[in-house]
């Protein structure tokens, strides 16, 4: 298998969830996990774990990192801001 590239921009952008990421794995992640589930699973949790202890300038990293993905020229980037993290918020 490949490793996804999304996967490897989250935790190139956000090093810290390479923490996380290793203890939620368990066997059950891999870098080759679908981006979407990755995002889901990795990213959406911290998210809102930032939001609920109202770390703004965590927020507000998170929220650029999205806004990113979304004006990304790269179509995959921009379907996994919208289906892996802002559906899922909805």
């Amino acid at each position: 298998m490949k490793h996804d590239p999304l996967n490897h921009f989250l935790l190139d952008e956000f090093p810290y969830l390479k923490e996380h990421y290793a203890f939620v794995k368990d066997g059950v992640f891999d870098l080759d996990t679908p981006s979407s589930v990755f995002y889901e699973e990795i990213f959406l949790p911290y998210l809102l774990s930032a939001y609920e202890k109202k770390d703004e300038k965590e927020v507000h990293h998170c929220c650029l990192f999205i806004e990113g993905l979304l004006t990304d020229e790269e179509e995959a980037r921009n379907d996994i801001a919208m289906n892996a993290v802002l559906l899922p918020l909805y």
